[in-house]
């Protein structure tokens, strides 16, 4: 709503005036008090003194009265101040003249403020400062002693600011808008406030003033003036009454000089602001905010006479601020401001017996604020009501055609200003403190006012609302009997006192109208969560009922303005109307929750369904008002709940398309194919149609849906033996509409022919006959098979063709050399089953057809003097099975004998007889034919052999035929051979007179063999290659000679056997301390300088009992050093002592360090290399062991040949054990031959 900006400049004059004419002056003791209080006239007389209403505004400098004057015969212009000459000291001396203020009962008084001006002054919230700056020089108020009332300072209005002086030689000087402020403080919490001081003064008549007041904002002064001579201290209370229920309030000390003629001016001292708290707590304070500043205003004085009828008790105050307006009801003085009332029992509405605020704009949410806060401050009770009187029109602006109809705190003085939806909840905020203490009851005496949007602006800052759904009449409530009833009964609660505010009113008006309480505590709050589930449900599923909620929002219960409905009665047309569980478990849900929330409920005959709580909704979109929209922030309810979005919702269905239905296959059809039609009928205002299936019951689309446009049919591919939930919906720019009613429909497949497969062709089959036969397998079910072929490799199919029940069919007429590619489908009722288990699984085979077109290359067609045994070579030909080729010497352009060369393309021929020509011929074969190289079958090429002999006879040398003990490298060698140009040898271990691969040799007579196994007998073979043919050695292509490698034992030592012994003593030569478990052996000495030495054993009984060993090599990895150097010099040297068997026996045991050995080798000084030292023990060859006996061991006892070395350092080289990792134990390396 607009609000009309709010101003309270007149309303402080006018009540400020009244002030001032009903103001009482008394004198007495040498005083002269003036009661700023309730007066009549505008100046009065006053101890010499005219007392003035005045006005004043900072920043606005006084204009003085312009008439000509003479000369004052009581000024001394010598002592008006002149900017030009300097202030004089003050006189210390002067003393006060002492008087006492009246006495306050200090129980209910208290001092919020006190100024004697003893102290340093300006400080605390004290203002001083030159309202017209600076432009007739700079003086403020400030302390001074020249003429204190009590103690030694006072205030004087011109010994402050840049320009002040001295009071004792200078009188206050021309042009003077001098101010002295204090504030804001708080006056929300007083019942009555005073402030109180004296004065002294002395100034020109009807020029000069001084003046005191008070201010609501800091800047408008409300208060009297005065001028002339006053030359005794007087004493000022000055009645706050217009600021009670105000937060921030001024007082201000104003004193203002013309152009000419000065005196020693004002002083002021002694303040004191007064505030009176009521301490009689009563059961009940019931507030009234009685607006009849409209048509309303009889009703409101009969309302008024109602509640004094009854009146304010020993528990109960009655409290009203009652605003009037000029043109409806003269009576009882016909005011027309605004006054505030404690109502008492007869009181009636006169203008004296209540207090003025001039004319307040009940409309402006800070008159309530004071109101509310003087009521409360005056008249403490435990329990309140607060009631709003005026005309009504729920939570939207008032209409302008509306009569004796109630509302809330329509201003028509203030041009018809009201307490919006806003302003109203902010208002209760801030008198409940956020709701920490919240009304016992706001009532709603206006209409409309009992709904959903205005409860959630008062909630939570009352515990009950009461109110109507429908208009009230002007009368409104009957506050005689309602009032009696809590007089008689202070005690009762506030459930009962809004049980009995409903009773009362609907019997009043004989059992009609509406009127309600409701619980504005959680019962509420359930409320407002169950209307908001309520709106989400109609937003997502409304549209399928658009028909029925229509029908439930129109035969709802309406009221005088029809886009207010109840609640209750919506939601149970809804409950019976629109069967989608979602939303009828809703509408269930907000029935319950406005039962539980109403306390109290009378509806008359007129309104059989209203049941208490009325919302708002209006039937079209033009009818809707912007500002309920919850983005806007005008109420509370839109703000927090979804029924603004469901309203929008609502409007745009009037522009829906039409509800239509589902038409086949009928809601669970069974049986059905896997390629059914859906269809369904037309939707008036249509621009599309979209369809919808899935395999879940859950009333949802789990796919997507996919647009028909506007077609009412659809063919869809679905599985087979599977039940199918389907919808369609139709849509147009304004929304979607589902068809049944958004409810799902069903149809079930029946089952397709079982899976089956294609046989033959083999998929990628080539070289297919060109009248293939199509096979497939069996599926049960099928009623026929339909086939399709084609070259085009896309997955489909250019026609199917039924085959009846067969399972193959023979094609004819196909391409050669042509790809086709080709599938089979099962058919029954209910569709088809592709083979191999998909549509696209086609399958290829491609046609054969005659080798392709190929020639002879060599020997060339003519060719002469080649050798005996040349090289027949072709071309390849495509698709070629084999090759056949023959030769002889007869020019007939035929063969005698055709022989297979497979599928190589070249065969070497021998055996040739020199210098004669041989015919010869190609072709490629294939199951299509046979094609004949160089495009003929009598293209026959010749060629003639030359005259010469094959290479001349030779033998091989060595190895010698079955030699032995022969190295894994040996070389082979042969004699020459006269015209060899090369040679070729091979060699295998298969004894069968033939060879894997030949290899050529050039023309060397020797070539060394590598790669080859030990103990393994090689058979080999030399043939000489020659212009004239070849020759084998030794006379036959069979004379195959044979030779045998040497063996090798490789045997690693024995970890549970071997291990190092240390020396008892350095020179005792006995083994003492052993280990047989370490990974390392050690040779050397300890710090003692006894003598390390190690055993090393291995098996060698693997070696054959009758080989002859060529070779001993043990290898020992070095692990570290200790004690540093080389040992294996340090010491002289490695040391072997080899024992056929064993030292003892074959586990380590210290005797081994000194049992004899039958050989003893050494010394060796090996180089280290790869980390390992290898020692060749060949010299001690027969003393290896070959037998079983002694467990097929040798053993060898390792050690230097210097005992130790004499330096009392461990020195020792630590060798891999067999216990280590088996690649870096020690090895004895045995080679071998077999005679």
């Amino acid at each position: 709503m607009e609000k009309i900006m709010k101003t309270n400049v007149n309303f402080r004059v006018a009540v400020l005036a009244i002030l001032a004419i009903l103001g009482l002056l008394a004198q007495s003791a040498g005083t002269m008090p003036v009661k700023a209080g309730p007066a009549s006239g505008s100046a009065r007389e006053a101890g010499g003194a005219l007392l003035q209403p005045f006005t004043a505004t900072v920043g606005e400098p006084f204009v003085p009265n312009k008439q000509p004057k003479a000369k004052s015969v009581n000024s001394d212009d010598s002592r008006t101040p002149s900017l030009d000459q300097p202030s004089l000291p003050p006189d210390p001396d002067k003393k006060p003249v002492n008087s006492a203020p009246p006495e306050r009962d200090r129980d209910y008084w208290t001092l919020p403020m006190t100024e004697t001006f003893e102290g340093i002054f300006p400080n605390g919230l004290w203002n001083v400062f030159d309202n017209n700056g600076a432009t007739y020089g700079e003086y403020y108020w400030d302390d001074d002693d020249y003429k204190p009332h009590n103690d030694d300072w006072s205030a004087w209005v011109a010994n402050g600011g840049a320009n002040g002086v001295d009071p004792e030689f200078n009188n206050y000087a021309n042009d003077m808008d001098t101010w002295m402020m204090y504030g804001p403080f708080d006056l929300s919490g007083c019942s009555a406030a005073d402030f109180e001081f004296y004065y002294w003064n002395k100034s020109e008549p009807n020029y000069d003033f001084f003046g005191w007041g008070a201010s609501p904002n800091g800047s408008n002064v409300y208060g009297f003036q005065l001028s002339g001579s006053q030359e005794s201290w007087n004493y000022v209370d000055f009645d706050l009454a217009p600021y009670l229920g105000d937060d921030s309030v001024w007082l201000a000390f104003i004193f203002r000089s013309d152009y000419t003629v000065t005196d020693i001016g004002t002083f002021v001292d002694d303040i004191a602001l007064w505030c009176l708290h009521e301490t009689d707590v009563k059961s009940w304070t019931y507030m009234v905010y009685l607006d009849g500043d409209n048509n309303l205003e009889s009703a409101a004085i009969d309302d008024f006479m109602e509640m004094s009828s009854v009146g304010s008790s020993a528990n109960v105050n009655i409290v009203a601020l009652m605003d009037r307006v000029s043109g409806y009801d003269t009576s009882y003085d016909d005011w027309t401001d605004t006054r505030r009332f404690y109502i008492t029992p007869g009181l009636t509405p006169a203008a004296v017996n209540g207090v003025s605020w001039g004319e307040a704009n009940m409309g402006d949410p800070e008159v309530l604020l004071k109101f509310v806060r003087w009521a409360k401050a005056a008249y403490p009770a435990n329990h309140y009501v607060l009631v709003f009187w005026d005309h009504g029109s729920g939570w939207r602006l008032r209409d302008p055609n509306e009569v004796l109809n109630k509302g809330v705190a329509f201003d028509d003085t203030s041009g018809g200003d009201s307490i919006d939806m806003p302003e109203l909840r902010g208002s209760l905020n801030t008198l409940t403190g956020g709701g920490a203490y919240p009304f016992d009851i706001v009532g709603m005496d206006a209409c409309l006012m009992a709904m959903a949007e205005v409860d959630n602006q008062i909630k939570p800052y009352a515990t009950i609302r009461v109110g109507s759904e429908e208009t009230e009449p002007g009368d409104g409530w009957p506050y005689d009997t309602i009032l009696s009833a809590l007089v008689a009964n202070p005690s009762m609660t506030a459930t009962t006192l809004a049980t009995n505010i409903v009773d009362f009113y609907y019997s009043s008006y004989g059992n009609d109208n509406t009127q309600s309480a409701v619980n504005l505590g959680s019962p509420y709050t359930t409320l407002n969560t169950a209307i908001n589930n309520l709106a989400t449900a109609l937003i997502n599923n409304g549209h399928n009922y658009i028909t029925e909620i229509q029908m439930a929002r129109n035969n709802s219960q309406q009221f005088a303005y029809t886009y207010y409905i109840d609640l209750w009665d919506f939601a149970d047309w809804i409950r019976i109307n629109v069967p989608e569980p979602t939303i009828n478990n809703a509408a269930v849900a907000v029935k319950n929750a406005v039962t539980a929330a109403v306390i109290r409920e009378q509806h008359g005959p007129s309104w059989p369904w209203a049941r208490g709580i009325s919302i708002y909704f209006p039937k079209t979109a033009g009818e809707y008002d912007a500002r309920y929209d919850g983005s806007t922030g005008f109420l509370q309810f839109t703000a927090n709940t979804q029924w603004d979005e469901w309203i929008h919702k609502y409007h745009q269905f009037a522009s829906y398309p039409a509800m239509f239905n589902k038409s086949s296959p009928a809601n669970g059809a069974t049986s059905q194919s896997v390629t059914p039609t859906l269809s369904w009928g037309a939707s008036a205002g249509v621009t599309s149609y979209a369809y919808c299936y899935d395999t879940s019951n859950d009333g949802a689309c789990g796919g997507s849906w996919v647009s028909t446009g506007a077609n009412t049919s659809v063919v869809v591919s679905l599985i087979e033996a599977t039940t199918y939930y389907w919808q369609v919906r139709a849509t147009n720019a304004s929304g979607t509409v589902y068809a049944n009613k958004g409810a799902w429909w069903s149809l079930t497949t029946g089952s397709l022919p079982t899976a089956f497969n294609k046989t033959a062709p083999s998929n990628g089959a080539t070289s297919q006959p060109l009248n293939p036969t199509l096979t497939w397998g069996t599926s049960t079910g099928a009623t026929s098979y339909e086939y399709c072929y084609d070259t085009s490799n896309d997955n489909a199919c250019s026609g199917w063709t039924s085959n009846g029940t067969s399972t193959s069919k023979a094609l004819s007429g196909l391409s050669q050399y042509t790809t086709y590619y080709w599938h089979v489908r099962a058919v029954n009722a209910i569709g088809a089953r592709y083979s191999n288990g998909s549509s696209t699984a086609f399958w290829s085979f491609t046609t054969g057809g005659m080798p392709g077109i190929f020639g002879k290359s060599s020997p060339a067609n003519g060719a002469t003097d080649q050798a005996l045994n040349p090289t027949l070579s072709w071309g390849p030909s495509s698709n070629a099975a084999s090759y056949e080729y023959c030769y002889d010497t007869t020019n007939d352009n035929a063969c005698s004998a055709w022989s297979n060369n497979g599928t190589s393309t070249s065969v070497g021929l021998s055996g040739l007889n020199s210098e004669t020509t041989y015919f010869w011929h190609v072709r490629a074969v294939n199951s299509f034919g046979t094609r004949y190289s160089d495009g003929s079958d009598t293209a026959f090429w010749s060629f003639t052999t030359m005259p010469f002999s094959p290479p001349g006879d030779f033998n091989k040398l060595a190895p010698a035929d079955g030699a032995i003990n022969q190295t894994i490298t040996p070389t082979i060698s042969w004699e020459a051979s006269t015209d060899a140009t090369s040679y070729e040898y091979c060699y295998d271990t298969t004894n069968d007179d033939d060879c894997f691969a030949w290899m050529d040799n050039g023309l060397s007579t020797s070539v060394p063999l590598t790669g080859l196994a030990y103990n393994a007998t090689y058979y080999w073979h030399v043939r000489a290659i020659g212009d004239g043919g070849i020759t084998y050695s030794d006379g036959s292509e069979l004379a195959y000679w044979s030779f045998t490698t040497k063996g090798r034992l490789i045997t690693r030592s024995i970890a549970a056997q071997d291990g190092w012994i240390l020396e008892t003593g350095e020179n005792t030569n006995v083994g003492g301390t052993l280990n047989a478990t370490a990974t390392t052996l050690r040779l050397g000495d300890d710090a003692t300088k006894k003598q390390y030495r190690s055993i090393l054993s291995f098996n060698t009984g693997g070696l054959p009992n009758s080989a002859v060993i060529t070779k001993v090599t043990l290898k020992v990895k070095r692990q570290g050093i200790v004690g540093g150097g080389n040992p294996v010099t340090m010491f002289q040297g490695f040391m072997a002592d080899i024992k056929r068997g064993i030292f003892g026996t074959s586990a380590l045991q210290a005797a081994d360090w000194q049992t004899a050995a039958q050989k003893t080798v050494g010394p060796f000084t090996p180089s280290l290399s790869g980390g390992w030292y290898t020692l060749n023990l060949t010299s001690a060859k027969a003393y290896v062991n070959k037998l079983a006996t002694a467990g097929g061991l040798t053993q060898i006892r390792l050690r230097f040949k210097l005992d130790d070395n004499n330096n009392a350092i461990a020195n020792y080289l630590s060798l891999y054990s067999g216990n280590a990792g088996a690649a870096s134990r020690p090895q004895l390396i045995i080679e071998y031959y077999v005679p």
